[in-house]
């Protein structure tokens, strides 16, 4: 399975997800394995790295950390009671140039992981995103900024008090803090979209809880700055089911810098849809990956473009019925997109890299 891609700079991209078979190589650490590969822009496969042992270890998440790339996922030793936060950097070559593993008490899954670049000292800041769950089941929305080198925390911050409150992805802003997007369960109910705003010290500036009369989730956010580095505002991509739906549509909903809901589009399939994945292009445009299902059981992994107000401009799709697309990436000239090609329990990471327009290479 893959679950997240970035473009490498002088081309090609880095995809990282799990292997329960040893990846191509065929040769596992036993258990699923966190595997992280470099592709040339001819879909050729450079290297591959599975990183685990007998148990299981995943990976969810990438950022490009200049010439590194920052891994987020999970990992478990014999004796942990639950799975732990984890982090790791590799260079172009896929040598290991930093890791981490949380405290138990700190971070149980990393789902998100992002860079930037700011005017504070210091200058790049590295934030990881996800939950902590305690013996009791609850779950803490959990986030840390790391060292951009060894990977060791600065500081790690839990929020929310309704024992559901986990953030899915984040995104790291110029003014040094981070916009995270989630689940919570106020009073029970839910869960519902969170989306909260933090400052470089992990203080929250704001927070929302977004919910309609159906059903709808958030699972990535990208931030629209002016050319000062202000935030105007964000984009967050999810699923949304309206009332007496049956199935999912893919759904956007654009805020204010303040978290203030300004517009919502959909993208409906008769089978179900769903947006996984978000980038923002210079010009405001937007990149995303999910799956679309032309009937119930029958996605296919989806790449789309659309405009700054959301509407769709093309769309393109791939792999074996039941396939989903979990991760996008931006490269010079191309998108990409990463996920699985089929549903169940066997299935293949998918790496679609497609023109400007959405085409690949096996299309007129």
């Amino acid at each position: 399975v893959g679950s997240a891609v970035v473009a490498w700079p002088g081309g090609g991209a880095v995809a990282v997800g799990w292997s329960d078979g040893g990846g191509v190589g065929g040769v596992g650490k036993g258990g699923r394995d966190a595997w992280v590969l470099r592709i040339a822009d001819d879909g050729t496969l450079q290297w591959e790295v599975l990183l685990g042992n007998d148990l299981d270890q995943s990976a969810y998440d990438v950022a490009l950390n200049g010439t590194s790339a920052i891994v987020g996922g999970t990992w478990r030793e014999h004796g942990d009671a639950r799975p732990r936060g984890w982090l790791h950097a590799v260079d172009g070559t896929g040598a290991a140039v930093g890791t981490h593993v949380f405290a138990v008490d700190a971070f149980t899954e990393v789902h998100g992981v992002a860079v930037a670049e700011t005017t504070l000292q210091p200058a790049t800041r590295v934030f990881a995103t996800g939950y902590l769950e305690n013996d009791a089941g609850a779950i803490r929305l959990a986030l840390a900024r790391v060292d951009p080198t060894t990977l060791s925390p600065a500081w790690v911050q839990h929020y929310g008090d309704t024992d559901f409150d986990a953030a899915w992805e984040l995104a790291a802003l110029p003014d040094g803090g981070a916009v995270l997007v989630g689940d919570t369960a106020p009073g029970g109910s839910g869960p519902h979209l969170w989306l909260v705003r933090v400052d470089h010290a992990g203080t929250v500036a704001w927070q929302r809880t977004y919910h309609s009369d159906g059903e709808d989730g958030g699972w990535a956010v990208v931030a629209h700055p002016d050319g000062k580095g202000q935030i105007t505002g964000l984009t967050v991509a999810g699923r949304r089911k309206a009332p007496g739906a049956t199935v999912d549509a893919a759904w956007l909903m654009h805020t204010d810098a303040t978290g203030k809901d300004l517009w919502q589009q959909t993208l409906p399939a008769p089978g179900g849809a769903t947006a996984h994945a978000i980038e923002r292009r210079p010009d405001d445009s937007l990149l995303l990956g999910g799956r679309l299902a032309k009937a119930q059981s029958a996605s296919e992994a989806s790449l789309w473009s659309a405009t700054a107000a959301g509407a769709t401009l093309w769309t393109t799709s791939a792999g074996a019925a039941g396939a989903v697309g979990n991760g996008v990436g931006l490269a010079p000239g191309a998108n990409l997109l990463v996920g699985r090609s089929a549903s169940g329990k066997l299935s293949d990471l998918l790496l679609v890299r497609a023109s400007p327009e959405g085409k690949t290479d096996c299309q007129p």
